[in-house]
């Protein structure tokens, strides 16, 4: 081979290493401040729900899967609580780092999604610190009056991204994360209604799908069904 030709074979062999494998994801990167304490990764594939457990290494954690369509992550805390969330699909290498005990100022790369979300969740961080605490608070009991105030003032911030975002998948992120659930229906809609209609039959839009789908149902079926209670005794009433 003369060295023109190995020359070449080099530089193959070099782009085939760092290229991405397409049946698989990874996501790794360096979160400082976690104690040494692991991460919990859950996420659902076709077979189930998978939960890894995440043991950083001076801070490195890697996650590798396999997922043909685009999934959430949602990472915990030792102890159940939510750290972050992120996107992913085979293909996608994904590098986290920042602060574990800053989960709203992490950075990203390797997915212009993920970047895009990831910008909203710094611009809006004391906002989204501020309502996840008190969302913890409230979880153990009835809301607090200022999870609830919180919780407009989010509700507006998502509602003006969508107004300037009509057609990116971070806004149908963002309306399932803090208005399905928690706003109540007419909002829910007018916001909804803001939304490229196209991006309803996207993956990420399947929270989106049912909701319009039983609220649809809802509306139609003014009868209910016949239907029979089996009591104790094994009789019929």
């Amino acid at each position: 081979m003369n060295k023109a030709g190995a020359i070449l074979c080099f530089f193959v062999l070099l782009l085939s290493g760092c290229g991405g494998n397409d049946n698989e994801f990874v996501v790794e990167g360096t979160i400082n401040n976690l104690g040494g304490r692991p991460l919990y990764a859950v996420y659902s594939l076709d077979r189930g729900i998978v939960v890894d457990t995440l043991r950083p290494q001076n801070g490195f954690i890697t996650l590798k899967n396999s997922s043909p369509a685009l999934i959430p992550i949602q990472f915990y805390y030792f102890d159940k609580t939510p750290f972050t969330r992120i996107y992913v699909q085979d293909g996608d290498r994904i590098e986290l780092s920042g602060d574990g005990q800053d989960p709203f100022g992490l950075k990203v790369k390797g997915s212009s999604l993920n970047k895009e979300l990831f910008k909203f969740n710094q611009e809006h961080k004391e906002l989204l610190q501020t309502w996840l605490s008190e969302q913890n608070t409230s979880a153990s009991g009835w809301r607090t009056r200022r999870y609830e105030q919180l919780n407009e003032e989010l509700r507006g911030v998502v509602a003006a991204y969508v107004g300037k975002h009509k057609d990116s998948p971070v806004s149908v992120i963002l309306l399932d994360s803090y208005l399905i659930g928690e706003a109540d229906e007419s909002y829910c809609d007018s916001v909804i209604q803001l939304l490229d209609q196209s991006l309803l039959s996207e993956p990420l839009a399947i929270t989106l799908a049912e909701y319009r789908r039983d609220k649809i149902e809802q509306q139609s079926d003014t009868v209910l069904p016949r239907f029979t209670l089996h009591t104790l005794a094994d009789t019929i009433e």
